[in-house]
């Protein structure tokens, strides 16, 4: 895969991912505004009713604002950033962070235990040593040894969060990511200012991942999918969405490949290795974005058959895409289809 292509992923968001529309139930007269920007490597959309015209420039920048500010605490590409400085930090000592890096670790911390593992936030020195932290492929495959040394540096369980006292403890070397759940997260904050300043309805999205909000206006936001492999204007499903967060997670993009085989940037926490298996994608509807980002990713992980016995068994709204030679195969789980037929 080439560099422009890996660049290509971060500017357009995940193309499985949702394509966005809204429907009335009724002709409602409430004016729209579409507020839009870069930020953490990819793109943010909003679309907005309520405010008058006048106000929009101000809500614009203080979506900004609030995004600029989750970034320079996030970002695993700036080595300025908060997260960057913890991840420098000595081993086995409390260190001081921020209540909002805390609380964030705290909940992928959780997310990761909940899924016992499959997604993970202190994979990073896995997803470098797969050369996912570049633009340039790699051209030799890892020595098994050093994933495990990477291995033995991953794992949620050695990750400590204490938020009254707003300090962090690494048990052993992490390396942590929050990739897979930062830009739900974000998408979270916006929505919350949002309602804040009494917007009466909403959609955000970062990078593909979705938050919408649905007022007392009788109107539904209904979000389209996409899947690999189908044209980009033909969703295989479209879902209403009320009040909840949308994100997919895939990995038939972001890949390279060395003597005919294929290697994704999704990378099983517990193996140390990609995944190998047909899922393509996999979409997750949950109470937050910052949730179906983190569950998207775990289910992707797990594949389909798999990660639909762990989303039936956990209640999650989940529809999987695989890839079966020429063939889309979707597999949809209870609570996804009791979605569908709202």
């Amino acid at each position: 895969m080439s560099k422009r292509a890996k660049i290509a992923l971060v500017t357009v968001g995940l193309l499985v991912g949702a394509y966005l529309y809204l429907q009335e139930r009724k002709p409602v007269p409430l004016t729209e505004f579409e507020i839009s920007g870069l930020t953490m490597g990819t793109t943010y959309r909003i679309i907005v009713a309520g405010p008058e015209e006048r106000h929009i420039g101000d809500l614009g920048s203080s979506i900004q604002q609030t995004l600029d500010g989750i970034e320079s605490r996030f970002s695993t590409w700036n080595e300025n950033s908060e997260l960057s400085q913890l991840n420098q930090a000595p081993t086995e000592e409390w260190v001081s962070v921020s209540p909002d890096l805390c609380n964030v670790l705290s909940n992928a911390a959780e997310a990761a235990r909940l899924s016992e593992g499959a997604f993970d936030p202190t994979v990073g020195h896995l997803v470098a040593l797969w050369g996912f932290t570049s633009n340039e492929d790699p051209v030799l495959l890892p020595n098994p040894s050093a994933v495990d040394a990477a291995l033995a540096n991953t794992g949620y369980q050695y990750l400590h969060t204490d938020c009254v006292n707003r300090r962090v403890r690494k048990d052993r070397n992490l390396s942590l990511d929050l990739s897979g759940f930062v830009k739900g997260y974000a998408v979270d904050q916006v929505a919350r200012h949002l309602i804040k300043v009494n917007a009466h309805s909403f959609l955000v999205e970062v990078g593909g991942e979705v938050f919408a909000y649905r007022g007392n206006r009788q109107r539904s936001w209904r979000i389209g999918i996409a899947a690999p492999g189908l044209s980009d204007n033909d969703p295989v499903d479209v879902i209403p969405v009320n009040s909840q967060g949308v994100a997919t997670s895939g990995n038939y993009m972001n890949f390279f490949e060395i003597d005919g085989e294929r290697y994704t940037h999704i990378i099983d926490p517990t193996t140390g290795y990609p995944v190998q298996h047909d899922t393509a994608s996999v979409t997750v509807v949950a109470e937050t974005a910052a949730e179906a980002d983190a569950w998207a990713t775990a289910l992707l992980v797990l594949g389909s058959e798999k990660g639909l016995t762990a989303a039936q068994q956990r209640g999650i709204a989940a529809m999987f895409v695989d890839l079966c030679e020429d063939d889309v195969v979707i597999r949809r789980s209870r609570v996804f289809d009791r979605i569908r037929m709202d």
